[in-house]
């Protein structure tokens, strides 16, 4: 006997709604390797889901204002979840997309507590980065929100394995998050005239670009373009670029002019750089990355060449075996995006991941587990 299709409300932060967020796909204004709808959650419409986003209700500044108090306070944003809190509570699951979503939801269902109220999948991404920096009556707080949740999700081994020394009677869950497939490039032919083509990318605050800027500034080998909303100092290098790209067509162009991609990263817990590797991946292009945040739980040293965090040296180690030998950097580069195509990760396999639990948690249910 098949099952009943799963109904899944899908809580993401204000101006991320479908609506909104199609609109600025259509207009090519949603930068990155995106879909029409967000984050591709609706792959698991063919996995026996049904999905419902999160509105952006209108508001003026008078909601807005009382919206930003409540982040202020609480630290996630409650009003938004309170705004949807009809549809939230029609779902048999609801998946949310960071701790704000998540925190914020837990508490609805808390006021809302019966037996007939939704599952919650629970995601959270830079929650355990900030965890010993954070206060300890919102420790509290969030210990008990979360406590709602039916599993935890997070993008990396390293943020979960400490979440589960934070929340040892939690199922917590590693979730790899993934980008649509609908950007394959096939790797190019390296070209060997002029100098090496360097991008690198990402507006996280655990991008490391001064080691990056050290490692290539004046070394007419190579040229550096720094995509980035962030104040990157060049001291002045004259074969390094930084720009913010316009929109996706922009985006696009830099990452297929570039011949490798560089993601310097500081220490941190949440795969910080995953989707610019993910996204270098996509176009076939090799990648140097800092063995931080857990990436390597997504790809091997035979799919990409890690370097230690902050060492310029190091950065420049890489380029110079890029510099000598390209064809072994695009074998590395061949490696992943078969990965990607057929295992992941990709947009499917993390709507598939949702899938799989929500149907663990809502079947369970139904046997009376």
């Amino acid at each position: 006997m098949s099952l009943a299709p799963i109904n899944v409300f899908v809580h993401l932060a204000y101006g991320f709604g479908e609506e909104r967020w199609s609109e600025r796909w259509d207009l090519g204004l949603l930068k990155g390797f995106n879909e029409r709808s967000p984050y591709g959650y609706r792959h698991a419409e063919a996995l026996n889901c049904k999905i419902r986003y999160s509105v952006d209700c209108s508001e003026g500044l008078g909601g807005k204002f009382i919206r930003g108090l409540g982040r202020v306070v609480l630290g996630f944003d409650f009003v938004h979840a309170w705004r949807n809190r009809e549809a939230v509570l029609a779902a048999d699951v609801v998946w949310t997309h960071t701790e704000s979503q998540s925190l914020a939801i837990a508490l609805l269902l808390c006021l809302y507590d019966a037996k007939s109220s939704p599952r919650l999948i629970a995601q959270t991404i830079w929650l355990m980065d900030e965890w010993r920096r954070t206060p300890g009556i919102k420790k509290w707080l969030y210990r008990s929100l979360l406590s709602r949740a039916d599993v935890l999700t997070f993008h990396s081994e390293i943020n979960a394995k400490m979440a589960r020394d934070v929340f040892p009677s939690h199922d917590v869950r590693v979730v790899h998050f993934g980008i649509s497939k609908e950007y394959v490039r096939a790797v190019p032919e390296f070209r060997r005239e002029g100098p090496i083509r360097v991008l690198s990318a990402g507006n996280d605050r655990h991008r490391d670009w001064p080691i990056l800027i050290e490692a290539v500034a004046n070394d007419e080998r190579f040229e550096l373009e720094v995509l980035t909303k962030a104040r990157v100092d060049t001291g002045g290098a004259g074969n390094i670029r930084v720009s913010t790209p316009s929109d996706n067509k922009a985006l696009l162009a830099a990452f297929d002019s570039a011949d490798i991609v560089v993601v310097p990263l500081k220490s941190n817990m949440h795969a910080s750089g995953i989707t610019v590797v993910l996204e270098a991946i996509t176009r076939g292009i090799p990648v140097i990355c800092s063995r931080q945040g857990g990436i390597d739980g997504y790809f091997s040293d035979s799919e990409l060449r890690y370097i230690p965090e902050n060492s310029s040296t190091e950065i420049l180690i890489a380029l110079d075996e890029f510099y000598a030998d390209p064809e072994a950097f695009q074998a590395r580069a061949k490696i992943a995006q078969a990965k990607v195509l057929s295992s992941g990760p990709n947009s499917f396999t993390f709507a598939k991941s949702h899938a799989d639990i929500s149907a663990e948690l809502v079947h369970g249910r139904e046997d009376g587990n």
